[in-house]
């Protein structure tokens, strides 16, 4: 596989309880996932990603996650596509971007 080297901002924040929760970030471009397990119809990846701390994040996977949100009371179930999973990220992040399609 050839190795892609694409650099994408991704804001992080500090304090989050990482496996199980996600973050709705408005700073960054991609989805993200803390475990392969979370994602389906997967391909392998390997591309990097800068953080605005100069660091970067190595993703293995891309594939499709579903999950569960509350919204006014009401349980939906909701499916995002172009998923992104690293073995070093420490939660998940949900892209406001990807969210309104910009």
């Amino acid at each position: 596989m050839e190795r892609r080297l694409t650099r994408w901002p991704l804001r992080m924040a500090s304090g989050i309880d990482a496996a199980h929760q996600w973050i709705l970030d408005s700073g960054s471009s991609r989805h993200l996932v803390t475990t392969a397990s979370q994602l389906y119809d997967t391909e392998e990846y390997d591309e990097e990603c800068l953080l605005p701390n100069g660091e970067s994040l190595r993703t293995q996977l891309k594939g499709k996650t579903r999950f569960t949100v509350r919204v006014d009371g009401e349980e939906r179930r909701i499916e995002s596509i172009d998923v992104y999973y690293s073995a070093n990220l420490p939660w998940n992040v949900i892209s406001y971007e990807k969210i309104e399609g910009r």
